[in-house]
């Protein structure tokens, strides 16, 4: 069995989208918020699959509830584990490790560290949300001024805002790629096989690896020169299959049936 952990809907969403394409796998696959698991009786702790996603979402004392709840499930039998809602590195760890590693070559701040960007354009984006379709880039100083001001206009909580600098990104909107770690088998996606060679498609799978990510996405936009990750995380709304590919649906339902 396998079973998805999640903020809100959002394991819900990526379990809709896998049945969309392989609906032979209801009886395999089972959803829940983070919230409705921690209420889980031990009766109830199936054997199977637990995949931890979603975990930028939850703040300090989900995190550790989460945590506890993963304590629980260990002392059932027949019980996996994929991800870690503590030790699994968040969305702002990563782009700054992807900065540090040379893979970007620009770097991210919280807007509350007031440090001005150095590189344009930057992306002015949510450190808790996914980045599920290509952002408008912010040319200069001027531009980024003018979205945090929208941003106090809407009352928008800037502490969990990101300043992420992508030299060499178009202006227009482009094809986002896909590069998804399932359980040590690392999938592609068409757009994401374009930008990518040999030597960096390894880089990446070595940093799934060290961000303890089993199961997990890094997204990729195309930069003048060459290709950008603008986005990394667990989050579920990152593993939706595009296009009705079977690639991903595929590879979660096989964590159902064993190592």
């Amino acid at each position: 069995m396998l079973h998805l952990l999640g903020r809100g809907d959002t394991a819900s969403l990526l379990m809709q989208a896998v049945l969309a394409v392989r609906p032979d796998g209801r009886d395999r696959i089972a959803s829940f918020d983070y919230g409705s698991a921690l209420r889980l009786p031990d009766a109830d702790l199936r054997p199977g699959a637990w995949v931890f996603l979603g975990i930028d979402r939850l703040d300090d004392d989900s995190a550790f509830a989460a945590m506890q709840f993963r304590a629980r499930l260990a002392q059932q039998p027949g019980i996996r584990f994929f991800n870690h809602p503590t030790r699994t590195r968040h969305r702002f760890e990563m782009l700054r490790l992807l900065h540090d590693e040379g893979i970007n070559a620009g770097d991210v701040y919280r807007v509350e560290d007031r440090r001005p960007p150095v590189r344009w354009p930057v992306l002015l984006r949510s450190e808790t949300m996914p980045l599920t379709e290509p952002m408008a880039a912010l040319a200069d100083a001027a531009a980024l001024q003018a979205a945090l001001i929208a941003l106090d206009r809407r009352r928008q909580y800037r502490p969990s805002m990101l300043i992420c600098e992508v030299p060499g990104l178009a202006a227009g909107p482009a094809p986002l790629g896909h590069v998804r770690m399932v359980a040590g088998r690392v999938l592609a996606d068409p757009e994401a096989r374009g930008l990518l060679d040999r030597s960096m498609a390894q880089r990446l799978t070595d940093l799934f690896r060290r961000c303890g990510i089993a199961v997990g996405t890094f997204v990729l936009a195309r930069v003048a020169g060459g290709l950008a990750v603008v986005d990394a995380g667990t989050d579920p709304a990152l593993l939706v299959p595009r296009h009705g590919g079977r690639a991903i649906p595929d590879a979660l339902l096989a964590l159902a049936d064993g190592p």
